[in-house]
């Protein structure tokens, strides 16, 4: 006769809450330190193809990993040398547009007044919108982009253990999952998971930079290039990531043409944006990875708290983890993964 558990359900459901606080607890208190880890974790999963490739063409298991890690550096420090030069170029041309922004404050200003509020205030408040200030903005914004991607030697080095133990890696699980291994089974499961997911948001965040950047281009908006660049980055942040890239192009767009052309570019990242980031996205990825659409909206806010800014990209990727490695694991909680899961699961 099996064993009764001397802990009633609701017991163990507040042993196993307090648990996983303890558990984020120690994740926001390491998060930089763990940022790295998983992010180089993601980096191996998504390159070992490329390595294990090139080892199936005839080369060698070490040219095999030169190439794959040369080719994770170049992508990389060509990103950031990009990002760089473009905020060097744009903290020249803002002050050009002096005028113009004098110009839209007066605007402001005059329809805040018509509303009745206070002129003094209104001053005061719009006083603090200057050119000085915008490159301030842009260029904390851009070195701190800059900065998180810079950051990679911990990364490049991790990266470098992972794939080495990589090259026999993929022979080694396959032949435990032969023999029954569940756990290694599930784990392997998760990884091609995390590689579709990158795979899926990478080709889809290409897309749509390139149709925002020839947007940007027709409209005639500076620095479209890195407008576009942007974009891509921002869409492995789901849901929000296309607001915060939206911000920087129409607030170009708005000093060298005005509010029509700003709201045109608006109205353009909306559509394009909107439709693929908010719509299409989410089904492919709630249908590809069995995971509900809503339930990226709200991991995108609860990583971002635990992990900090780079926790909306990996915040798809951590829920992923839970979901099919703790609670597809666990037969008693099973019934919660079913509920969060994509339309796959309502099938069934």
């Amino acid at each position: 006769m099996p064993k009764q558990s001397s802990f009633s359900t609701g017991l163990r459901f507040l042993i196993g809450f307090a648990a996983f606080g303890i558990t984020m607890g120690i994740l926001n208190e390491y998060a930089a330190f763990i940022n790295k880890i998983v992010i180089s974790m993601i980096m191996a999963i998504v390159f070992t193809p490329m390595m294990h490739w090139l080892h199936r063409k005839g080369a060698p298991k070490w040219l095999s990993l030169t190439v794959t890690i040369t080719a994770v550096v170049v992508i990389i420090s060509s990103l950031v040398l990009f990002l760089i030069a473009s905020a060097a170029q744009l903290v020249v041309t803002i002050p050009e547009y002096t005028a113009e922004l004098q110009g839209i404050t007066d605007s402001i200003s005059d329809l805040l007044v018509s509303f009745g509020l206070d002129a003094e205030a209104i001053g005061s408040l719009l006083g603090l919108i200057d050119s000085s200030q915008i490159v301030s903005y842009i260029t904390t914004f851009l070195s701190n982009l800059v900065t998180i991607l810079s950051d990679t030697i911990m990364v490049i080095i991790v990266l470098a253990f992972l794939l080495v133990g990589a090259t026999d890696y993929d022979r080694r699980v396959r032949s435990l999952i032969n023999k029954g291994n569940d756990g290694l089974d599930r784990l392997y499961s998760f990884s091609k998971d995390i590689w579709r997911y990158v795979i899926i948001t990478n080709n889809l965040g290409m897309m749509v930079a390139a149709i925002n950047t020839v947007a940007l281009l027709v409209l005639g908006v500076d620095f479209a290039l890195l407008w576009g660049v942007l974009s891509w980055l921002f869409s492995f942040v789901p849901i929000v990531g296309f607001v915060i890239a939206l911000i920087p192009p129409t607030v170009m767009a708005l000093l060298q043409f005005g509010w029509l052309k700003a709201a045109l570019v608006v109205g353009l990242y909306f559509l394009i944006n909107f439709s693929v980031d908010n719509i299409l996205k989410p089904k492919i990825i709630g249908d590809d990875l069995d995971i509900a659409p809503v339930l990226v909206f709200v991991s995108v806010a609860f990583w971002s708290m635990i992990l900090g800014p780079l926790g909306g990209i990996l915040s798809i990727p951590a829920t992923l983890a839970i979901k099919e490695l703790i609670l597809e694991a666990d037969p008693a909680s099973q019934w919660i993964a079913h509920l969060i899961g994509g339309e796959s699961d309502t099938s069934e």
